[in-house]
């Protein structure tokens, strides 16, 4: 479990962002043509110095996480070159098979909390006379997401993001 008063906190929950926009574009990336990919990837760069620049400045310039984002940055470059760049197929409907891989494309809805709910309820403070019953989530809270990508080109960032949420890495397992 996190420490919310440690002084590290702020910044394994700012690699944790970092690493999790990175995710979501990669997942996008697998099911879209090679220019949307190229375009994806050089949007990833930005969150990707983020991450050495938080290494560098409270992470004690760890090897073990430089290392690591290399690694992500080299898979992320693989994924926007499937087929020699030459993919002309946006499969972001989740309809039909990868057009990096010609997997089955993994698709599923599940029903999270919505940006609304927590728009709503990010004023509120512990002191506040109603707090417990303000912060329950009421069933408009709730929105379904749909999961679209694929599985098996995904596979090729995540030995990188599993080493950088890892202890030796960011620690953002324990989030």
């Amino acid at each position: 479990m996190l420490d919310l008063d440690h002084p590290m906190t702020q910044h394994i929950f700012a690699a944790s962002g970092a690493k999790d926009r990175v995710l979501q574009r990669a997942k996008r990336m697998t099911l879209a043509s090679s220019q949307q990919r190229l375009k994806m990837l050089e949007a990833c760069g930005a969150d990707l110095e983020k991450m050495r620049q938080l290494n560098r400045e409270h992470f004690k310039a760890s090897p073990f996480i430089f290392e690591a984002i290399d690694e992500l940055e080299a898979a992320l470059q693989t994924l926007a070159a499937l087929k020699k760049g030459a993919i002309i197929e946006d499969k972001s409907n989740g309809e039909g098979h990868c057009p990096g891989c010609g997997t089955q494309i993994t698709k599923f809805k599940t029903n999270s909390l919505s940006r609304a709910y927590f728009e709503r309820t990010k004023h509120l403070q512990k002191e506040d006379e109603n707090f417990m019953e303000s912060m329950m989530p009421q069933p408009s809270d709730f929105e379904d997401r749909w999961h679209i990508y694929c599985d098996k080109c995904l596979d090729l960032i995540m030995p990188a993001l599993g080493k950088l949420a890892s202890p030796e890495g960011f620690c953002t397992d324990f989030i």
